[in-house]
């Protein structure tokens, strides 16, 4: 990740900048760039919202410069299309993460420390649950990737209780 923002734009030019996504090879306006990608609110990238809906693994693989093929993606995606799909309850964990991980990403990009955050959710869930994929251990990725939304949901989804 660059020192400020994506580390897919391109600045051309010093007197009057063009700006340009290396990763979708799009120009962007001035706005699009300063707003969105020199402030990494990735929720409003119109690349990540086309990314397969792999919300947290794709905001965790964009904040470390990785495409959106990479194998860390694709290998989630088969997991997600190929083994929980066919899961009893596979279509309903499905829904439910696509209902609550928008929030989730949103909340981390609101954050500061949201690079250190992803770069630790990579290293503890991510990184772990890709091996587990590579293997076809898709039990022992499934365990790994509900444990990693229990937490996540419990730190960035629902509202603390008020103090009494």
């Amino acid at each position: 990740m660059g020192f400020f923002g994506c580390d897919y734009l391109e600045t051309i030019g010093t007197f009057l900048p063009e700006y340009r996504c290396k990763y979708s090879r799009q120009t962007l306006d001035s706005r699009t760039a300063t707003d969105i990608c020199m402030s990494s609110r990735y929720a409003d990238c119109a690349d990540y919202k086309n990314a397969s809906r792999c919300f947290i693994t794709t905001a965790v693989c964009l904040t470390l410069g990785k495409p959106d093929n990479c194998e860390e993606l694709t290998l989630m995606r088969s997991f997600r299309d190929e083994w929980l799909r066919e899961q009893p309850d596979g279509a309903k964990r499905i829904e439910e993460y696509y209902s609550i991980a928008p929030t989730i990403v949103a909340r981390i990009d609101g954050l500061p420390e949201r690079q250190s955050i992803y770069a630790d959710i990579y290293k503890q869930y991510i990184k772990p649950c890709v091996e587990n994929a590579e293997r076809k251990s898709y039990d022992n990725c499934n365990q790994i990737y509900t444990k990693m939304l229990d937490i996540l949901k419990q730190l960035y989804y629902l509202e603390p209780e008020p103090l009494q």
